[in-house]
Protein backbone atom coordinates (compact mmCIF):
# COMPACT_ATOMS: atom_id res chain seq x y z
CA UNK A 1 0.00 0.00 0.00
CA UNK A 2 3.06 2.29 0.74
CA UNK A 3 4.49 2.07 -2.59
CA UNK A 4 1.24 2.67 -4.01
CA UNK A 5 1.03 5.95 -2.39
CA UNK A 6 4.51 6.53 -2.76
CA UNK A 7 4.30 6.01 -6.85
CA UNK A 8 0.32 8.02 -6.52
CA UNK A 9 2.59 10.78 -5.11
CA UNK A 10 5.18 11.07 -8.07
CA UNK A 11 3.01 10.70 -10.90
CA UNK A 12 1.07 13.76 -9.27
CA UNK A 13 3.88 15.11 -8.66
CA UNK A 14 5.38 14.99 -12.37
CA UNK A 15 1.53 15.63 -13.75
CA UNK A 16 0.96 19.30 -12.11
CA UNK A 17 4.50 20.43 -12.03
CA UNK A 18 5.77 22.24 -15.25
CA UNK A 19 9.44 20.67 -16.65
CA UNK A 20 11.45 23.77 -17.30
CA UNK A 21 14.47 23.55 -20.03
CA UNK A 22 17.58 25.00 -18.18
CA UNK A 23 16.25 24.55 -14.48
CA UNK A 24 19.07 21.89 -13.96
CA UNK A 25 22.36 23.03 -12.05
CA UNK A 26 20.95 26.32 -11.70
CA UNK A 27 22.54 27.68 -8.27
CA UNK A 28 19.97 29.28 -5.86
CA UNK A 29 18.99 33.13 -6.92
CA UNK A 30 20.86 32.79 -10.01
CA UNK A 31 17.80 32.75 -12.74
CA UNK A 32 18.65 36.06 -14.55
CA UNK A 33 18.46 33.55 -18.23
CA UNK A 34 15.80 31.92 -16.87
CA UNK A 35 13.25 30.86 -19.42
CA UNK A 36 10.37 28.46 -18.65
CA UNK A 37 9.17 26.38 -21.28
CA UNK A 38 6.27 23.93 -20.73
CA UNK A 39 7.11 20.44 -22.24
CA UNK A 40 4.68 17.78 -23.68
CA UNK A 41 4.79 14.47 -21.72
CA UNK A 42 2.70 11.70 -21.97
CA UNK A 43 1.31 10.61 -19.33
CA UNK A 44 -0.88 8.02 -20.39
CA UNK A 45 -1.72 6.13 -23.26
CA UNK A 46 -5.54 4.88 -24.99
CA UNK A 47 -5.84 1.20 -24.80
CA UNK A 48 -7.45 -0.59 -27.44
CA UNK A 49 -8.88 -3.88 -25.09
CA UNK A 50 -10.35 -6.86 -26.74
CA UNK A 51 -11.43 -10.04 -25.50
CA UNK A 52 -8.12 -13.18 -24.85
CA UNK A 53 -10.29 -15.30 -27.03
CA UNK A 54 -9.94 -12.55 -29.64
CA UNK A 55 -6.50 -13.11 -31.82
CA UNK A 56 -6.50 -9.86 -33.46
CA UNK A 57 -3.40 -8.40 -32.89
CA UNK A 58 -3.45 -5.03 -34.52
CA UNK A 59 -5.87 -3.07 -36.14
CA UNK A 60 -5.18 0.28 -37.67
CA UNK A 61 -6.94 4.14 -36.91
CA UNK A 62 -8.68 3.78 -40.17
CA UNK A 63 -10.26 0.21 -39.14
CA UNK A 64 -10.96 1.36 -35.33
CA UNK A 65 -13.16 4.69 -36.97
CA UNK A 66 -14.81 1.74 -38.73
CA UNK A 67 -15.57 -0.03 -35.86
CA UNK A 68 -16.61 3.27 -33.41
CA UNK A 69 -18.56 4.58 -37.07
CA UNK A 70 -20.69 1.73 -37.35
CA UNK A 71 -18.77 1.04 -40.70
CA UNK A 72 -17.16 -2.74 -39.54
CA UNK A 73 -19.78 -4.65 -37.68
CA UNK A 74 -17.97 -7.97 -38.30
CA UNK A 75 -14.95 -9.11 -36.65
CA UNK A 76 -13.86 -10.35 -40.04
CA UNK A 77 -14.33 -7.51 -41.84
CA UNK A 78 -11.34 -6.08 -39.73
CA UNK A 79 -8.78 -9.16 -39.88
CA UNK A 80 -9.89 -11.19 -37.38
CA UNK A 81 -10.96 -15.28 -37.88
CA UNK A 82 -14.60 -15.00 -36.76
CA UNK A 83 -17.24 -13.25 -37.77
CA UNK A 84 -18.56 -12.18 -34.35
CA UNK A 85 -20.84 -8.85 -34.64
CA UNK A 86 -18.67 -6.04 -32.89
CA UNK A 87 -19.73 -4.94 -30.10
CA UNK A 88 -17.90 -1.62 -28.88
CA UNK A 89 -18.09 -0.80 -25.46
CA UNK A 90 -16.52 3.69 -24.76
CA UNK A 91 -16.20 5.44 -21.59
CA UNK A 92 -18.27 8.42 -21.29
CA UNK A 93 -16.81 11.84 -22.34
CA UNK A 94 -15.80 12.72 -18.96
CA UNK A 95 -12.86 10.40 -19.90
CA UNK A 96 -9.27 11.47 -21.09
CA UNK A 97 -10.43 8.85 -23.73
CA UNK A 98 -13.26 9.40 -24.86
CA UNK A 99 -11.73 13.09 -25.90
CA UNK A 100 -8.82 12.46 -27.25
CA UNK A 101 -10.35 8.80 -29.23
CA UNK A 102 -12.49 11.60 -31.41
CA UNK A 103 -9.83 13.86 -31.98
CA UNK A 104 -7.55 11.71 -33.54
CA UNK A 105 -9.18 8.62 -34.34
CA UNK A 106 -12.65 10.10 -35.38
CA UNK A 107 -11.36 13.43 -36.57
CA UNK A 108 -13.42 15.65 -34.01
CA UNK A 109 -16.66 13.49 -35.43
CA UNK A 110 -19.28 11.42 -32.92
CA UNK A 111 -19.09 7.62 -31.82
CA UNK A 112 -21.88 6.19 -34.04
CA UNK A 113 -21.64 2.97 -32.09
CA UNK A 114 -20.20 1.75 -28.95
CA UNK A 115 -22.23 1.09 -25.60
CA UNK A 116 -21.37 3.46 -23.47
CA UNK A 117 -20.33 3.17 -19.03
CA UNK A 118 -18.57 5.68 -16.46
CA UNK A 119 -15.69 3.81 -15.94
CA UNK A 120 -12.29 1.92 -16.66
CA UNK A 121 -13.28 -0.53 -14.69
CA UNK A 122 -16.72 -1.18 -16.63
CA UNK A 123 -15.35 -1.39 -19.64
CA UNK A 124 -12.72 -4.29 -19.12
CA UNK A 125 -15.12 -6.48 -17.04
CA UNK A 126 -17.58 -6.24 -20.23
CA UNK A 127 -14.33 -7.08 -22.80
CA UNK A 128 -13.28 -9.71 -20.05
CA UNK A 129 -17.18 -11.50 -20.44
CA UNK A 130 -17.45 -11.07 -24.54
CA UNK A 131 -15.31 -12.63 -26.92
CA UNK A 132 -17.10 -9.76 -29.39
CA UNK A 133 -16.18 -7.24 -27.59
CA UNK A 134 -13.92 -4.15 -28.26
CA UNK A 135 -13.20 -1.34 -25.48
CA UNK A 136 -11.02 1.49 -25.18
CA UNK A 137 -9.59 2.29 -21.80
CA UNK A 138 -6.62 4.45 -20.33
CA UNK A 139 -3.42 2.24 -20.62
CA UNK A 140 -3.09 2.90 -16.48
CA UNK A 141 -6.42 0.89 -15.95
CA UNK A 142 -6.00 -1.81 -18.71
CA UNK A 143 -1.64 -3.36 -18.49
CA UNK A 144 -2.67 -5.45 -15.07
CA UNK A 145 -6.13 -6.53 -15.62
CA UNK A 146 -5.83 -10.61 -16.75
CA UNK A 147 -9.25 -10.83 -18.58
CA UNK A 148 -8.50 -8.59 -21.45
CA UNK A 149 -5.52 -8.21 -23.99
CA UNK A 150 -4.04 -4.96 -25.48
CA UNK A 151 -3.64 -4.90 -29.01
CA UNK A 152 -1.58 -2.60 -31.08
CA UNK A 153 -2.91 0.17 -33.21
CA UNK A 154 -1.08 0.47 -36.92
CA UNK A 155 1.25 -2.34 -35.67
CA UNK A 156 2.58 -0.69 -32.87
CA UNK A 157 2.65 -1.44 -29.22
CA UNK A 158 1.15 1.04 -26.72
CA UNK A 159 3.17 1.78 -24.42
CA UNK A 160 4.32 5.21 -23.20
CA UNK A 161 7.84 4.56 -23.73
CA UNK A 162 6.47 4.20 -27.49
CA UNK A 163 6.76 7.23 -28.86
CA UNK A 164 5.56 5.74 -31.88
CA UNK A 165 2.14 4.58 -30.69
CA UNK A 166 -0.69 7.03 -32.09
CA UNK A 167 -3.16 7.19 -28.87
CA UNK A 168 -0.70 8.35 -26.00
CA UNK A 169 -2.31 11.43 -24.19
CA UNK A 170 -0.31 14.09 -23.53
CA UNK A 171 -0.69 16.63 -21.01
CA UNK A 172 1.22 20.34 -21.18
CA UNK A 173 2.35 21.11 -18.01
CA UNK A 174 1.64 25.44 -17.46
CA UNK A 175 3.76 27.48 -15.28
CA UNK A 176 2.09 28.56 -12.03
Amino acid sequence: MKSILIATMITLFFTMNPVFAGDSGQEAGNYEDFRPEANDAANDAIAVIVNPMNRLKTLTIAQLRAIFTHKARSWNVVGAAHDLTIRPIITDNASPVHEVFRERVLGGGEFQEGEVLSMDDEVLMEVARDEAAIGLVTLSSARDHRGVRIIGVNGKRASLDNHDYPLLIHTTPTAK
